[in-house]
């Protein structure tokens, strides 16, 4: 199977709609192979590849058609990726012009650049999706692992820093995951292998405290992906929840 073929099942257009909805709300906007490459074409420093620059007016025109559902304001990404190495990525406040959202796609990001010439180079029209801004502090994003369909490893997706929130939180993060989030999602994905990442929101009410479990993203389950606190070279996916102590 070639790589484009392997990755496609995990772009967010391609998720079954029960799938999306254990995700966080968001806008589809599907482009054709031209605005595809009229988009690239105006990502500064690496556009030339795609041609002479092109007009963008109507991406601008969809985005505008759609961003005013997130008051908030929005996170772009393709159904791919997300832009997260471009210069201007900051989650810390969501976008809420066209402009803006433009200009974080046009910001010299390489992984926009792949993404939209792997598609255009498998005639795949891409989609972009505004997803609603929400805060997701660092220490609530995890890495989960699914082969098979068993949950074989969940670990701290930001694995370089040290978080007292995860440690004091650990048992409450891993029974939310594990046994009120993982069923669900092991029974409507359409992956029987994959690496997924999600956010937990934990909310007080009253004497007890709860947890929202959210779907952020699904990663084919290879080599090339991030096995954060795991090793691939160790084949240690031993089913446990690893942090940073």
């Amino acid at each position: 199977m070639d790589y484009f073929t392997f990755v496609r099942p995990t772009y967010i257009e391609n998720w079954p709609a029960d799938l999306c909805r254990m995700s966080i709300s968001q806008a589809d906007i599907p482009l054709t192979l031209d605005q595809a490459r009229r988009l690239g074409s105006n990502i500064m420093e690496l556009g030339e590849s795609f041609g002479s620059i092109g007009g963008i007016q109507d991406i601008r025109e969809l985005i505008n058609e759609q961003i005013f559902k997130f008051p908030q304001g929005v996170v772009p990404r393709l159904g791919s990726r997300s832009p997260k190495d471009a210069w201007s990525w900051d989650t810390s406040r969501g976008l809420t012009t066209a402009d803006k959202v433009i200009g974080v796609l046009t910001d010299c990001s390489e992984r926009i650049f792949d993404d939209l010439h792997l598609a255009i180079n498998n005639s795949y029209s891409p989609h972009l999706f505004l997803r609603q801004w929400i805060s997701i502090p660092e220490w609530s994003e995890f890495r989960c692992f699914m082969k098979d369909r068993e949950l074989v490893g969940i670990s701290q997706y930001f694995y370089h820093d040290k978080y007292e929130e995860v440690k004091r939180n650990k048992d409450l993060f891993m029974w939310a995951i594990r046994d009120k989030f993982f069923g669900t999602f092991m029974r409507v994905s359409h992956l029987h292998s994959v690496i997924f990442d999600v956010f937990v929101r934990i909310r007080e009410k009253g004497n007890r405290r709860e947890a929202e479990v959210k779907l952020l993203e699904i990663n084919p389950f290879f080599e090339m992906t991030d096995p954060c606190l795991f090793d691939w070279r160790k084949q240690d996916l031993d089913g446990s929840f690893r942090i940073v102590e």
